[in-house]
């Protein structure tokens, strides 16, 4: 996981689309995302991803902190499904579904 700001590379908006998952406010740093995979499968497009939290005792800013990253996946028409993925699961129970038409 890389941690900071990069320099987007040119997207083709034709072929590519973004997609943003955002955590919401965290009470201190070491928080992030990890993007797990995006493509269409059963007529959605699922958007594939897992939170990234602090190691257990590990030294982090005391800060009020809100993890979001972007990343350009293929261009689908279909509706995005977001599904969280919790590690250390398996089984249906590993997925939490976010459906933007529910």
């Amino acid at each position: 996981m890389r941690i900071g700001w990069s320099v987007p590379a040119e997207v083709d908006f034709s072929r590519r689309m973004i997609v943003a998952v955002c955590l919401g406010m965290r009470r201190t740093g070491g928080f992030g995302i990890r993007f797990i995979s995006a493509k269409e499968e059963e007529g959605r497009f699922f958007v594939r991803y897992e939170e990234v939290h602090p190691a257990p005792g590990s030294f982090v800013i005391q800060a009020l902190t809100a993890p979001c990253a972007l990343k350009a996946v293929p261009r689908s028409e279909q509706t995005a499904l977001f599904e969280l993925r919790i590690p250390g699961m398996a089984g249906p129970g590993a997925l939490r579904r976010f459906d933007p038409d529910r």
